[in-house]
This record gives structure tokens, C-alpha cells and sequence, in this order.
């Protein structure tokens, strides 16, 4: 069920009331904070509870000048279906989709310090929306409100604390730059050592240039697969699921090579060398389409 009907159907087991009305009470309450709500969301949420028969009209009344009003009360089968959804939901964790998480999957393509002094003011905006529920909490006990109708102002507090202590430690790591962040390379480094792998200045990467892998291999810094020779593959000594994982990235090839000493040497030879990789992975991706296309061959010695 929609959660604006929920929330409807919420509104209407307290008493009956008209859309407008729930409307005022979720600003009032704060609730607009947990579900997306307006005077037009909430009247079509009720005509299609109605349709349900989830709810019912009550009355239907006139205040002054104002258009007419109709108030809802919610049914017996309304009252069961709520139930049940709220039991639902409080047993099954639903797949939510925040938009602060996508935020933080996408935050690479920005610079660290655009990413610190928004990640700063972000905790100022929290801070702010922790002060407002403080207050709405106080206001409720001075008012008598049973503590369990504001265990949702606990609840995200709580959440707005923990995402506050996350936040300052990405912030701390950044400022320490624990996290590297694209190439923070001086430009003498980038020209002597070529494009930088993902693993260039991380602690996992700085251990592999050390100790090279459990085979010896050296890992190459531009992380760019060279396909194997087509012969190869037509002599049958290299099979076609091998050699379309080592075309795709999955396995890197091998470069014993020692970085070259000057700058402007080593920045062209990477250029030309790239260049040429990638005519050879471009030749050897249109020999797999023709492969495709006509039927296996066997192998030939």
C-alpha cells in the first residue's frame, strides 16, 4: 500500500476527519518530515481508500464562504488493513532508496575539498533539524503527550546522530587525506610512472608495488589488458572464453618494463604505447565478432 495512504488511514483511526484537516495535522506534527504529503495527495488517498472500502464519508458540512467539506471515517476493513501494513512494515525492512547514499556513490567525480565544505555544511543542516525535533519533543511533554506517539521523533533523532558521527569521520579522513582522492600525484610522478592504476596511493596499492603479486609480476600502472595474438587463438592454444576475459579487463597482462628516467620521454612512450594497445584490443574485438558469426572451426596445428 502507498505510504500516503497509510498515513491516511493513520489519520482517520484516530477520528474522522477531511483531507484538508489531516493535512494541517501532519505540518502541525511534523509528520510532513516522514511522508510526502499535501492537501492533493491526501484527497485522492482517501477517494481511493473509499474505492477500497477502506474508508467511508462521515458527514459532509459548510464553514462560512468556504466550499463544502466532506469528512471520512475509516472502516472496519480499514482498520484491519491498517493494522496489518503497520505490522508489515514494522517486520520487514523495505527497500528504501535515500538520496544521501546515492550522493556518497557518486561523491568520486567531485574534488575533495567540494566534497568536505558540503559534507560540513550538510552536519550544519542536521544540527539544526536535531535542535527543531528537541523542541518539538519538549513541547509534547509539556503538553502530556504520551511518549509513545513521538517514538518517531526518537527514532530519527537517533538516525541524525549517527549519520552526524559518519559524516565527521569521512571529514576527518579527508582532511588527513586517509582517502585518496583521483590522482594526487605530483605531475613529475604522473610523467615518470604513466596513468595512475586504482590503486595508486592506497594502502593496498602501495603494499602490491612493494612486494609485486604472489607470482612476481609487477602491476602495471595504466591497468590497460593487452589482448593475447589472434593466431593463438585460431592454432587453438589460447581458448575464446580465455581470451574474451583477458580482451574485457579480467586479465591483465604483464609489463617487466622499467619506467623511463625522463619526463617528456616517458609521457610520449606511454602515449604511443596506449595508442597501440588499443588498436590491438580493438583488432581483436572485431576478430571475436566475425568468430561469432560464423560456426566454430577446429583447431588447427
Amino acid at each position: 500500500m502507498p505510504m500516503i495512504r497509510v498515513a491516511a488511514l493513520g489519520f482517520l483511526a484516530e477520528r474522522p476527519m477531511h483531507a484538508y484537516e489531516m493535512y494541517q495535522l501532519a505540518l502541525k506534527r511534523g509528520e510532513d518530515r516522514v511522508v510526502n504529503v499535501s492537501p492533493g495527495s491526501l484527497y485522492r488517498a482517501v477517494y481511493a481508500l473509499e474505492d477500497r472500502g477502506y474508508a467511508a464519508e462521515f458527514e459532509t458540512f459548510r464553514e462560512g464562504p468556504r466550499p463544502e467539506r466532506t469528512t471520512f471515517e475509516i472502516t472496519q476493513a480499514g482498520r484491519e488493513a491498517y493494522e496489518r501494513e503497520l505490522q508489515h512494515m514494522v517486520e520487514v525492512p523495505a527497500e528504501e532508496y535515500p538520496e544521501y547514499i546515492l550522493a556518497i556513490s557518486g561523491m568520486h567525480a567531485l574534488a575533495a575539498d567540494v566534497v568536505h565544505e558540503a559534507v560540513t555544511r550538510r552536519n550544519r543542516h542536521l544540527a539544526a533539524e536535531i535542535e527543531a525535533i528537541d523542541e518539538a519533543t519538549g513541547e509534547a511533554d509539556e503538553r502530556g503527550v504520551p511518549e509513545m506517539y513521538v517514538l518517531h521523533r526518537q527514532f530519527r533523532r537517533h538516525m541524525i546522530c549517527a549519520e552526524i558521527d559518519w559524516n565527521e569521520q569521512l571529514l576527518a579522513r579527508l582532511g588527513a587525506r586517509d582517502i585518496p582522492w583521483h590522482d594526487d600525484r605530483s605531475p613529475e610522478e604522473r610523467a615518470r610512472n604513466g596513468p595512475a592504476s586504482p590503486h595508486v596511493g592506497t594502502r593496498s596499492g602501495r603494499r602490491r608495488e612493494a612486494a609485486g603479486d604472489a607470482s612476481g609480476r609487477r602491476f602495471r600502472s595504466d591497468n590497460v589488458p593487452v589482448p593475447p595474438d589472434e593466431t593463438a587463438v585460431a592454432r587453438g592454444t589460447l581458448d575464446r572464453a580465455s581470451h574474451e576475459r583477458r580482451v574485457s579487463g579480467v586479465a591483465i597482462g604483464e609489463d617487466k618494463r622499467e619506467p623511463e628516467t625522463n619526463s617528456a620521454d616517458a609521457t610520449r612512450d606511454w602515449t604511443a604505447e596506449l595508442e597501440e594497445r588499443a588498436q590491438r584490443e580493438k583488432a581483436a574485438r572485431a576478430w571475436l565478432r566475425s568468430m561469432a558469426r560464423t560456426p566454430d572451426a577446429e583447431p588447427t596445428n
